[in-house]
């Protein structure tokens, strides 16, 4: 079920900044290798995570239920230099 519009997830993924290499390898590896990665959050999905974490700047991040580590790493980008 997806619960953003298939046109903004187009709209965002065309004018969306460059992912890192390292979600992108661990991104494309899930979809390949992995029977559920429809359960892997999306590009968009993980863009909002990781513009959140960058302006709350968190000294701690807990993700409960991390599939494969796609999404932890998104939020992961924004934690402060002591977190």
């Amino acid at each position: 079920m997806d619960f953003i519009h298939p046109l903004a997830n187009e709209y965002a993924q065309k004018y969306s900044s460059a992912t890192p290499v390292y979600l992108t390898t661990i991104y494309e590896e899930t979809l390949a290798n992995h029977a559920h990665a429809h359960l892997q959050s999306s590009w968009t999905q993980g863009g909002f995570l990781s513009l959140i974490s960058k302006l709350i700047q968190p000294n701690f991040i807990l993700e409960i239920g991390s599939f494969t580590g796609f999404s932890a790493m998104c939020l992961a980008e924004g934690l402060s230099t002591n977190g």
